[in-house]
């Protein structure tokens, strides 16, 4: 409260600036990751007692959350602007209507006839393929899809499962997950999985927790073979006199290094967020264990870290500082600590919005999704655009939730864009609607620098709106100004999300997945849901989809059917 309230004594006397984190606020230090035991089981839980289990640990976390929570005020921001409105393409065009599976809401789209309609043009977005999991009903309602390629073999993780698909996500089959170290051996969620098309690996994260909810560690595999792990790490920061829970793990990967950004809590307190880097070249081989280099920012209120994706040899991640300073982290990879910057953008809305609509008319940001603290900022590398100055240079452009303001009526996705290697704001293309909201968006490039988006939307201020669904989107030089004008629907709903579960009910994402499809990476894959015939976990319809645009189709279609060689 005191730093707050000195931030507000400076607001009114000097008016715009921008603040700079003091050396007690970070750390530079170092950990090193043990190499876990092959084929570790993990406990054998009844689902109620699971349940049980992380819903104690999902209230402690809260309870924890909300005395970090602090709101410091900013300046004024930059001035507000009415964005243009962003539409829904219902039915999207399809390459492949008949490659689709699962049930209702699962129609692939609008085929594409030569003989009955007009050939798409070349900026058109194109479905190649949508199908769903049908492993998902049935298990939880934050379904936290992660999504990852190579040709045929997918691997779509979730909140509480891992599944694979050697087929192109025709079947899916769960995979065992690993038991944890004694301290932490129960699974627990956040999985996260990323794939090294240099090294051809993928890096799979995940999140332990303990039967009383006092510790949390995570772990990173390495997957060559799919589905088999070569190997696994631990990273426990607790010591003999210091208990850890590491929350929100989230991978994230730069040309030859990979990153791993933490929320760790003591207790009943929020210490630090941490980002550590590890070199690929490293822990492709399976040493006995992975040195990290660990930066870490410990403010008085709980900020949450994601590297962004597409980094090639410098690392970005951002924070809202306040609801007017974005925090622009660099790291270079052969520098041996990140640096900062504050810049001042628009003002983000940290309010709870009225988001309810649905056949039960419940909210989906309600208990999630409105806290500067959360973790839900995504940013990207992309190119710079056909309409800027530099269309090859590359920018820097961010996304995250806020409630709605005096020019926007519903809550949206705010967006801003920074020149490189300046960091100067080059533009804040907001995704809205009058009509709907719009929440948890995530972004990747495409080889080109292209951005593919991935969004949730629906409810409204006031109720009866339309029910959550989901899309993918596309800006690149067929968009103008940054902006996201379409989302092509990809999952529709019925219902907004409703648990007896209180850490679950009317809650949404945490996260959605996008990512370049591999061989193909002009193209991207994604995953998202949405929820049909109610809002329990038995509703879950969850999609794994495959997009571009038509220009690119040949690409997608020599590398969509190819099967992957084995590796040594």
């Amino acid at each position: 409260m005191l730093r707050a309230a000195l931030l507000a004594y400076f607001v009114l006397i000097a008016g715009p600036f921008a603040f700079s984190q003091t050396q007690a606020d970070t750390e530079a230090t170092s950990e090193s990751l043990s190499r876990a035991p092959a084929n570790v089981p993990q406990p054998e839980l009844p689902p109620e007692q699971r349940e049980a289990m992380i819903e104690n640990f999902n209230n402690l976390m809260e309870e924890a959350e909300e005395a970090a929570e602090e709101i410091p005020p900013g300046s004024p921001g930059n001035p507000l602007v009415q964005d243009p409105e962003t539409s829904l393409i219902e039915t999207p065009l399809s390459l492949n209507p008949q490659n689709s599976s699962g049930g209702a809401g699962n129609q692939q789209g609008q085929a594409i006839s030569p003989a009955t309609s007009v050939a798409p043009a070349p900026g058109d977005l194109v479905i190649g393929k949508k199908v769903s999991n049908p492993n998902l009903p049935g298990h939880t309602i934050v379904v936290e899809p992660s999504v990852s390629n190579m040709s045929l073999d997918v691997f779509y993780l979730s909140n509480d499962r891992a599944d694979y698909s050697s087929d192109g996500g025709k079947t899916f089959s769960k995979l065992t997950i690993p038991g944890g170290p004694p301290i932490a051996p129960n699974f627990c969620c956040d999985q996260t999985i990323v794939f090294d098309p240099s090294r051809s690996m993928w890096l799979w994260g995940r999140m332990y927790i303990n039967k009383a909810g006092d510790t949390a560690i995570t772990q990173i595999s390495v997957i060559k073979n799919p589905p088999t792990i070569a190997c696994t790490y631990n990273y426990n920061p607790s010591s003999s006199t210091t208990t850890y829970k590491v929350d929100y793990p989230q991978l994230g990967l730069s040309d030859n290094k990979l990153y791993l950004s933490t929320s760790e809590f003591q207790g009943k307190k929020w210490v630090r967020a941490r980002m550590l880097r590890m070199d690929l070249d490293e822990i492709v081989a399976c040493p006995p264990s992975v040195t990290a280099k660990v930066a870490g920012y410990k403010p008085s209120a709980k900020r949450m870290w994601t590297p962004i994706r597409g980094a090639k040899r410098v690392m970005y991640w951002g924070n809202l500082d306040d609801t007017t300073h974005l925090r622009i982290w660099t790291w270079p990879e052969d520098d041996p600590s990140p640096t900062s910057v504050l810049k001042q953008v628009q003002a983000t809305n940290a309010a709870n919005p009225d988001c309810r609509g649905g056949n039960n008319n419940q909210d989906w940001i309600e208990k999630k999704g409105w806290h500067l603290g959360e973790g839900l900022l995504r940013g990207a590398l992309g190119r710079g655009g056909k309409e800027w100055k530099c269309p090859d240079c590359d920018r820097l452009q961010f996304f995250w939730n806020s409630a709605k303001d005096s020019t926007h009526m519903q809550a949206y996705v705010r967006s801003v864009v920074f020149d490189l290697p300046d960091l100067n704001v080059v533009a804040e293309p907001n995704m809205h609607s009058p009509d709907m909201c719009f929440g948890y968006a995530d972004v990747h490039p495409n080889a080109r620098g292209d951005l593919g988006v991935t969004v949730a939307f629906g409810g409204k201020e006031g109720g009866n709106g339309r029910a959550l669904s989901a899309g993918v989107a596309i800006e690149d030089e067929y968009t103008k100004g940054f902006y996201v004008h379409q989302i092509y629907v990809t999952s529709a709903g019925t219902d907004m999300p409703s648990s007896k579960n209180k850490s679950w009910d009317q809650r949404y994402g945490d996260y959605l997945s996008v990512k370049p499809h591999e061989p193909c990476s002009l193209w991207w894959i994604a995953g998202n849901y949405a929820l049909r015939g109610g809002g329990g976990p038995k509703n879950v319809v969850g999609h794994y989809v495959e997009f571009g645009r038509y220009r690119d189709r040949n690409c997608w279609e020599r590398w969509n059917e190819t099967v992957p060689e084995t590796l040594p």
